[in-house]
């Protein structure tokens, strides 16, 4: 037997489609269970938006005070968009703009299927007092009353107290709820908290039966919340795009809109405080040139009395000039030094360049420093992203200290380079002076002091007066300071986009998933529930031919060819006859019916057939060959039990005595009498089956083998060597296919080749199926089978 592949793909899995709607019921179940879920997500599920806002980031240079009045910039790219956005969010820049908005009190209204935050709430404000220890993160139920009145309960927990004015938790409360009965305006005093209900909303009547939820936030909750903005920049410029994903859009457009603005002022503060200490670094230079400035004044004044007056001549101006010219340049060199000693001092005392003057602030030419400055300033912005994110020496946090340390050795070692080409400077200009100085002696004596008095007090004088311009410059800038940077669009309740929940993405979904659930269940029923339904479900495991589809029968006659020739069942057995004359033409006249299990219907199958031949005037016998569990005895009335095969067997009883004869005319029966310890042996007696055959054959036209299941014992198989036609009954919707094919494939490893296949007890609803006009198994006769039966 050679299994059989199905060849026409397309009508193989419309076949399976077929047999999977028969399941009609779990999809239905699957969709409605479905919509339940669709509509049970989007009431549950909270909302969420997404707000934004833009910023400009503008290049520093432009409005930076020590750029404009000339004093240059050392970081040029300490404003990058990398260091903007690690600054927008950094930890204690979100604490920043948090602590100017009013989050730490959540109010929430308890709803069926989920409490929606409040904000703003148009219902009632929660006034507390920040100096009073709070509990947070406890969730505080309000349920008012009437319109004055309401209750406050919570339950019983462990809260942390927290303190507000120290930003910190101060205690922990063990077992600690609330439940009390409180008016409006009536504080709510305990240990654990402080705080009272006000400014109820115009309509009181509104907050009857409604239920409140409020809870206290820590700042360190809030920061951690708020920390998952998204800041990019936009197509490579210096625009950034900073989003939020909230679950009330109001709320998070006030955090964008307030970190803008903390943004901005930040960038004005930061600022003026350069300016402010540039400006306080001037004012001590400007302290000691003032001193030495009076004094040089004064001295001039009590000389010029003293002497009565002065002539100068032009070699004394000549003189005069140019060691003035000299001793300004050591002038300049003496403010280098004190700032290389400052800037000497703030690397080993400070741990930022915040507050640092930069070189650029006295005209200090040093391209290599400005470079080192920007680098530090760059690797200690980063080393404070790292500490916001870890407080574990981790290798990268390492790494970045090693970059620091290194570079300040780096400035310290610039620094004392730098000072000793200073000194170099100041040993050759100290030469030149000397050498002028020498000129001096061949002047008068007067001359000579009044030239030295009148140097002094003009190097001190320029110095003076070019410290006051910049000061004076630097205080106008403090005063006119704007943001470098700006906001393009800010954060409006317009632009919010809605993300949760969005029932086009949902039904689908939901949909979606519930009908790959159910057809995984079709499929797994489909796939375990492997019962013969149609005809391909045998065509695809065998080559017999199916000869015949025997409708179910719902009559209480199991003898129903004779009690209801008209019936549909009754043709049924017709067409089988038919396709069995077809079959064993000119060569025999034994057919034997077994089956592949019990309960199959090939006793009630024998005696029908066995009836349809009788009808046509055949002489027909059906011979009771299942020893083990008879059933021929049941569907006809038998005088005598005692008597049948076994008896034949076993006895030496004339084959004439077994045979009895029925209410129809040519057909006759041989029961299988008592039940015998051993079938097997008895069938097995090769002299007693040539003897019953050669006896049958020559009195019968046709005759008809009831067997034992050949799928359960091997009674049937001892007899096929004397049948014609072996016909198998399976049973519709019971029979399953891998069972079969086990049978069919013992009887092929046999070369058992007479064989066909019976499908029994179809139970027929509708044609809904197409496997014919008739009841759905390709009979073909043209019926329409609309009446009953």
């Amino acid at each position: 037997m050679n299994k059989v592949n199905h060849n026409n793909k397309p009508e193989y899995y419309l076949g399976l489609l077929f047999k999977g709607l028969k399941y009609w019921p779990i999809l239905v179940i699957a969709l409605l269970i479905s919509s339940s879920c669709i509509f049970y997500t989007i009431l549950k599920t909270t909302p969420k938006y997404l707000v934004y806002t833009k910023l400009l980031i503008q290049d520093n240079k432009e409005t930076d005070p020590q750029a404009i009045i000339g004093l240059g910039n050392a970081f040029g790219n300490s404003n990058k968009i990398n260091n903007e956005i690690g600054i927008l969010n950094s930890y204690e820049f979100i604490n920043r703009a948090i602590s100017k908005l009013n989050f730490e009190v959540s109010v929430f209204e308890e709803g069926r299927y989920k409490n929606t935050r409040l904000y703003p709430n148009p219902y009632f404000t929660v006034e507390w007092d920040r100096l009073h220890a709070q509990p947070i993160n406890h969730p505080i139920k309000l349920t008012f009353v009437n319109d004055s009145t309401y209750k406050t309960e919570s339950l019983p927990s462990s809260v942390s107290l927290y303190n507000y004015t120290y930003s910190k938790s101060i205690k922990t409360l063990h077992n600690y709820n609330i439940d009390t009965l409180l008016n409006i305006n009536q504080p709510l005093l305990t240990p654990a908290c402080k705080f009272k209900i006000t400014n109820i909303s115009q309509n009181p009547k509104s907050l009857s039966n409604k239920t409140f939820i409020i809870q206290f936030n820590s700042y360190n909750s809030l920061i951690n919340e708020f920390k998952n903005i998204a800041i990019t920049d936009q197509d490579g410029s210096s625009i950034l795009n900073i989003s939020l994903e909230c679950d009330n859009k109001e709320r998070g457009i006030d955090f964008l809109n307030k970190l803008s603005d903390e943004y901005l002022k930040k960038g004005i503060e930061r600022k003026n405080k350069i300016a402010a200490n540039t400006t306080n670094f001037i004012d001590i230079q400007i302290s000691d040139i003032h001193d030495s400035l009076y004094q040089s004044e004064k001295t001039i004044q009590e000389f010029i009395h003293s002497k009565g007056g002065l002539d100068i001549d032009y070699k004394t101006n000549y003189i005069y000039n140019k060691l003035g010219s000299l001793e300004s340049q050591m002038s300049e060199i003496d403010i280098q030094f004190k700032y290389y000693n400052y800037l000497e001092k703030f690397m080993t005392d400070s741990e930022s360049l915040d507050e640092m003057v930069l070189p650029s602030t006295l005209k200090i030419d040093n391209p290599y420093l400005n470079e080192l400055l920007d680098r530090l300033n760059e690797a200690l912005f980063e080393l404070e992203k790292i500490k916001s994110r870890t407080i574990q020496e981790t290798p990268i946090l390492l790494s970045n200290k090693l970059t620091s340390n290194n570079l300040k050795k780096a400035i310290l070692e610039n620094i004392a380079s730098s000072k000793m080409n200073l000194k170099h400077e100041k040993e050759e200009l100290n030469s030149h002076i000397n050498t002028i100085k020498s000129e001096l002696n061949f002047l008068p004596q007067d001359q000579q002091e009044f030239v030295s008095l009148q140097r002094k007090y003009n190097i001190n004088e320029e110095l003076y007066t070019f410290l006051l311009t910049k000061r004076a410059e630097m205080e106008i800038m403090k005063a006119s300071n704007i943001p470098s940077s700006e906001i393009l669009e800010k954060a409006r309740s317009e632009y919010a986009i809605k993300l949760e929940p969005i029932a086009s993405k949902i039904i689908p979904k939901q949909i979606g998933f519930g009908l790959a659930v159910a057809i995984g269940i079709i499929a797994l029923l489909l796939y375990f529930n492997d019962k013969i339904y149609e005809n391909k479900d045998i065509e695809t495991i065998t080559n017999f031919p199916i000869l015949g589809h025997i409708l179910h029968n719902k009559y209480n006659s199991d003898f129903i060819v004779n009690s209801n020739p008209q019936s549909l069942i009754t043709e049924s057995f017709r067409s089988l006859r038919t396709n069995i004359e077809f079959s064993i033409k000119d060569k025999g006249n034994v057919v034997l019916v077994t089956s592949n299990n019990v309960s199959e219907g090939k006793s009630f199958v024998s005696l029908n057939l066995a009836a349809s031949f009788a009808q046509k005037g055949n002489r027909t016998i059906v011979i009771g060959f299942d020893l083990r569990k008879p059933m021929i005895n049941k569907y006809i009335s038998i005088d005598n039990e005692e008597s049948g095969l076994s008896s034949f067997y076993s006895d030496h009883i004339d084959i004439k005595d077994l045979i009895y004869k029925s209410n129809q005319e040519n057909l006759d029966f041989i029961p299988s009498g008592p039940i015998p310890p051993n079938p097997s042996e008895l069938i097995s007696r090769a002299g007693k089956n040539t003897s019953l055959f050669d006896y049958l054959k020559k009195n019968y036209d046709l005759i008809i083998l009831d067997t034992s299941p050949l799928g359960r014992v091997a009674d049937a198989m001892l007899l096929l060597d004397y049948s014609d036609l072996n016909l198998i009954i399976t049973r519709h919707n019971e029979t399953r296919v891998r069972h079969l094919s086990h049978l069919l494939n013992e009887l092929d490893k046999k070369q058992i080749k007479n064989c066909g296949i019976i499908i029994n007890d179809i139970q027929v609803k509708s044609n809904k199926y197409g496997y014919g006009p008739g009841y759905g198994y390709g009979y073909g006769y043209g019926y329409g089978y609309s009446k009953k039966g």
